[in-house]
């Protein structure tokens, strides 16, 4: 796998960040990813964010729960 490629999860995280934005025109918080990827550890989720990140996928600000924005979709 490519060092920038997506693993599943972090597929399934990326979209549902993607679709929380739309329908609510915020992001969500770990809590709410949690339970959109039926997660139940907010650890592994900002595990999938921190690899997001890294991967240049998304854009985190700080700590805050809700402080991301999206920079590319996934292909």
């Amino acid at each position: 796998m490519k060092s920038n490629e997506l693993t599943r999860r972090e597929k399934d995280t990326l979209e549902a960040i993607t679709l929380f934005l739309d329908a609510n025109k915020y992001p969500p918080s770990i809590k709410e990813i949690a339970a959109m990827i039926d997660v139940s550890s907010t650890s592994t989720v900002t595990r999938f964010l921190v690899g997001l990140e890294h991967k240049g996928y998304i854009e985190r600000v700080g700590s805050k729960s809700r402080s991301m924005r999206v920079l590319q979709h996934a292909s």
